[in-house]
């Protein structure tokens, strides 16, 4: 998830009260979502050159059952909406883009989808705050606004608590951001007031962070409602001071997945249990250490014993506000369960057992 853009300007929108259907998601006992990378057509015509699908290519056992698609095609997002709903998956986390010109971008995925008639599975977003593009609280209540007032009126829109929910990818710098423009709690604080002029009862923002003590409290300084992550490079937890490096195997990631797990879950938070799909970066570049690129599944099996065990604890615990899986189609970072022509369905087989079993 490595999209970026530059240029500058500023907009806001005007505030309009609207009728919100509070039918919004929660239909699932331990609900599963999972994250989905709008990076294979879109606006970025030079990122895709040297990041798309031309990238992918030198990897054909990660071909897509699809073939190399434009997912703003909506008979794409509607077969691949259609295999997320038939493995047990209720929502798909959309990542979200935010330019400096205070504008969204490469939503064609999540476009798409809105055409399609079907109720499930449900959908959210995931905002990508991997640059300083958002300085001030009336940008972080514009963009905000732009999903409330654009995608969150739709019933699909999924929801915690009656809520809709908005993910922040990296909690650290959302903190960074905050400490550098104003007071703690400012910016969720003014966006909720934003949401409660949309008619809605406020917004479940859930962070990615670290599980770390400072970490966590910041977060719940700021007003985040819940926590989770997108991927876990460092297995971190508790003070913070010790040196980890990132798993060079899946069966290191998945132990250090369990270990975040619970420590996360001893802490007085809600917290939605992230699940991966695995790590292989070489087709962006690699990772710094090349050993840590070979943290895919050696078979569908394992991946299935890591998603197994995530939804049985978070099952377990009171705490627990779902599972959410990185991810769909992350290709490029070798994190995928989509349908390819190497491994088939096997990954959404596995997900669908498991949530028939638990």
């Amino acid at each position: 998830m490595i999209l970026r853009t530059f240029s500058i300007s500023l907009c806001f929108l005007s505030l309009n009260l609207l009728v919100i259907d509070s039918s919004q998601a929660e239909t699932s006992e331990m609900p599963v979502g999972v994250y989905y990378f709008p990076g294979w057509s879109g606006d970025l015509k030079k990122w895709r050159e040297n990041y798309g699908w031309n990238s992918i290519k030198e990897y054909p056992e990660r071909k897509p059952k699809l073939g190399w698609y434009d997912e703003s095609d909506p008979s794409v997002i509607n077969k691949q909406a259609d295999w997320i709903a038939g493995a047990g998956i209720d929502y798909v986390v959309f990542d979200w883009y935010w330019n400096e010109r205070q504008k969204s971008f490469n939503t064609h995925a999540v476009d798409a989808f809105l055409l399609r008639s079907k109720k499930t599975p449900g959908f959210a977003f995931a905002w990508a705050n991997h640059n300083d593009n958002i300085r001030r609280p009336d940008q972080f209540e514009h963009m905000v606004d732009t999903i409330l007032s654009r995608y969150a009126k739709d019933s699909r829109y999924w929801g915690i608590d009656g809520k809709p929910v908005i993910f922040v990818v990296n909690g650290q710098r959302f903190i960074e951001t905050e400490d550098a423009c104003c007071k703690r709690g400012s910016l969720i604080g003014s966006a909720t007031k934003v949401a409660k002029q949309r008619g809605f009862s406020g917004i479940y923002f859930v962070a990615g962070m670290p599980a770390t003590k400072y970490w966590v409290a910041q977060g719940l300084a700021a007003g985040f409602d819940g926590f989770s992550a997108y991927n876990i490079r460092r297995p971190i937890v508790g003070k913070g001071n010790e040196s980890v490096l990132p798993p060079i195997s899946y069966a290191e990631l998945t132990s250090g997945y369990a270990r975040v797990w619970d420590w996360m879950l001893s802490q007085p938070i809600n917290y939605l249990v992230p699940v991966s799909a695995g790590w292989d970066k070489r087709p962006w570049g690699g990772s710094k250490r090349a050993a840590e690129d070979f943290s895919r599944p050696v078979s569908p099996q394992q991946f299935e014993r890591h998603f197994d065990e995530a939804l049985t604890l978070a099952r377990s615990n009171a705490r627990a506000k779902g599972v959410v899986i990185c991810c769909w189609n992350e290709f490029g970072e070798g994190t995928y369960i989509e349908p390819t022509e190497n491994d088939g369905f096997e990954y959404l087989d596995a997900i669908k057992r498991s949530v028939e079993r638990n």
